[in-house]
């Protein structure tokens, strides 16, 4: 994935937040700023439009969740199956 430098303004008590969680979870401000930036747009882009950036996003974000958890990456895949089954479960009692 190519990367580019983008240069924005934010509020300095904004930064001083994203420091300390910074060294709560031993990340770069640029890692929590991808992280936040990924799941604002996640939380509004239609499942429909996903792009195959937007799969290798989501791919370096389970990795690192199932780093952060002490996953390995078929035990991350078994909790996304878990999860999906439950939802399709939730969405088969609302059609009844």
């Amino acid at each position: 994935m190519q990367k580019n430098i983008i240069s924005v303004s934010i509020p300095s008590a904004l930064i001083k937040q994203v420091d300390q969680l910074g060294q709560i979870e031993d990340r770069s401000r640029s890692s929590i700023m991808r992280r936040a930036l990924l799941a604002y747009i996640s939380a509004r882009t239609p499942e429909e439009i996903v792009e195959a950036d937007d799969l290798e996003a989501i791919k370096i974000s389970g990795q690192e969740y199932a780093l952060e958890q002490g996953l390995t990456l078929n035990q991350l895949k078994d909790v996304l199956e878990d999860n999906n089954s439950e939802e399709r479960g939730k969405a088969r009692n609302k059609v009844k």
